[in-house]
């Protein structure tokens, strides 16, 4: 997949207001998100870069980085990650309604729920990858 030039723009901009949004969390004393906001960013940016470069180079060689294998896991991993959110998402509400009132953050706790949801979506892809 080529990245064209309205797609570059785009990216460009995602990046240009990250890093600005990091520059002002520095500017009113929030120096540790900023800084690690623009670290993030530049990081994202390289990778983003040697990604589509590897993606040239196997398109030019003839392969098809994207063939049906992984589109196949991709949703096998996709419906087992939601299947196993929805799942747990009911236990932990059945378990909240019983047990004593706690506060959370909701902010920490949106965090948590999406770091499982990543780590199962990881976790389900390496399985069918190796299954299949």
């Amino acid at each position: 997949m080529m990245v064209n030039g309205k797609k570059i723009l785009w990216i460009i901009v995602a990046l240009l207001l990250v890093i600005t949004v990091g520059i002002l969390n520095i500017i009113y004393g929030n120096i540790g998100f900023g800084t690690s906001l623009i670290v993030i960013m530049i990081a994202v940016a390289i990778a983003r870069y040697y990604k589509e470069k590897r993606t040239a180079q196997l398109i030019a060689k003839g392969v098809n980085p994207q063939d049906e294998r992984i589109h196949f896991i991709s949703g096998l991993a996709s419906r087992t990650t939601l299947s196993i959110s929805i799942i747990l998402g009911v236990i932990i509400m059945l378990l909240g309604s019983i047990g004593p009132k706690t506060f959370v953050n909701p902010y920490d706790f949106l965090g948590y729920c999406i770091s499982i949801v990543l780590l199962i979506y990881i976790a389900t892809f390496y399985y069918y990858n190796k299954k299949y």
